[in-house]
């Protein structure tokens, strides 16, 4: 008898190469411009099965200092509309290699900019989803998944409804040692693309970021000798690219236009590449066959998230091994939040066996925390993700085994 259990553990878990969804959403910044009330959103699955894709908005409120806290949508006195940003589908059924759009749709008060968090979460899906798949469908589904731990992962992207009247007034302060731009308008602007590169050496450059100057907010920074300065400043659909260095007291720093090349041709050329660069990031988001460049989590292994994973038992020591893996990541915008869609653990119908989960050795829960600091996630950089079985009181009961892990990942809001 004890050979027999023995032998029952020593299969708990055994891996069965079945096929597992992964998403891409493309880029994680969106923006309703004035006058428009619908935005289209594509959502891409590179996985080897179909993605069930759940889409949650809530929105974003800040507080004076800055802080902000994310509320459900309201829904106004009479609720016969929402007084906020609504998807429709709210979910997605996503093909292998194929993509699907689900159309954001705004309603309600914009005498002032609103944000808003967007997470595409890929799901098993339940009865209460409310997927249009049929209960043999769903649990077929859920049978192909049935070995070892499915890790699937989501993405939150941040929203911006413009004002009705948008207006665009950005100020620049510029002398021999510091830049500063100043957001007067009632939108935000974009300092995109920016740059920090040796003269005379375009490959020795800082990393790139992003940033958001909210109304009424600035972004300056401090100009080194030897250290020139490009980005683009974008306020909706108008562009500006920007250059700055430090100089003596009497040379000014330009800004110019794309209309400047004529003049300016050197300059201009250096711009060319990162205007291709926009249009590419543009064209990806409509395909979504690569990852933005801006932000990604992504497993080095793609087998992570396609195929079921293996926790494999020892029988001498009676314990599970855990699940680690490297995931590559970035967020030119700042830091990457991440939290857990549901409790993680295994089941095997009647005995559970809860997990622990750590990305970049800090411990994820139902809560948003931040994984990635600004400082890491700028530049990029492979962190590891460990999935740990704890061991129950009784210790661990045979049988067969599964479950999902579910992450989302967030890039970063802006902060006033």
């Amino acid at each position: 008898m004890k050979c027999f259990l023995t032998l029952c553990a020593a299969l708990l878990l055994a891996q069965v190469a079945h096929a597992g969804p992964q998403i891409n959403v493309g880029v994680v910044y969106d923006y309703l411009e004035a006058g428009k009330s619908t935005y289209m959103k594509r959502v891409f699955n590179g996985g080897t099965s179909t993605a069930f894709v759940k889409v949650n908005i809530l929105e974003m409120v800040y507080d004076a200092d800055g802080s902000y806290r994310e509320v459900p949508v309201k829904t106004s006195a009479d609720i016969s509309a929402r007084d906020g940003l609504m998807a429709s589908p709210a979910r997605l059924i996503v093909p292998a290699n194929g993509t699907q759009g689900t159309r954001l749709l705004f309603m309600g008060n914009r005498d002032r900019e609103r944000y808003f968090r967007v997470r595409f979460v890929p799901v098993v899906p339940q009865t209460e989803d409310e997927f249009a798949i049929s209960e043999e469908e769903r649990q077929d589904y859920k049978d192909s998944l049935a070995a070892g731990v499915r890790v699937l992962a989501g993405y939150g992207t941040v929203f911006f409804v413009r004002p009705t009247d948008t207006r665009f007034d950005t100020r620049v302060a510029d002398d021999t040692t510091r830049y500063a731009l100043h957001n007067e308008g009632n939108s935000v602007v974009v300092v995109d693309e920016f740059k920090d590169c040796a003269v005379g050496n375009p490959q020795d450059c800082r990393p790139t970021i992003k940033h958001h100057i909210m109304a009424g907010r600035s972004f300056t920074f401090d100009k080194q000798p030897g250290r020139v300065y490009r980005f683009n400043l974008i306020e909706g659909s108008a562009k500006k690219p920007s250059r700055s260095k430090a100089e003596s007291p009497h040379r000014k720093t330009t800004m110019f236009k794309t209309l400047a090349c004529t003049a300016l041709s050197a300059v201009c050329l250096l711009f060319v590449p990162l205007a291709w660069a926009a249009v590419e990031r543009e064209t990806f988001e409509v395909f979504v066959t690569i990852p933005t460049a801006d932000f990604y989590v992504l497993p080095v292994d793609p087998q992570l998230v396609q195929r079921e994973q293996r926790l494999g038992f020892n029988p001498v020591s009676s314990e599970l091994s855990p699940l680690r893996a490297q995931f590559e990541v970035k967020n030119v915008g700042g830091a990457i939040g991440a939290r857990l869609e549901a409790q993680p653990y295994l089941f095997n119908g009647k005995d559970r066996i809860d997990l622990r989960v750590t990305f970049n050795q800090q411990e994820l829960s139902l809560e948003r925390s931040e994984v990635v600091s600004t400082v890491d996630a700028r530049p990029g950089r492979r962190v590891p993700l460990e999935i740990v079985a704890i061991k129950p009181s009784e210790d661990y009961q045979p049988g067969h085994y599964y479950g999902t892990v579910s992450m989302v990942f967030d890039a970063t809001a802006p902060h006033f």
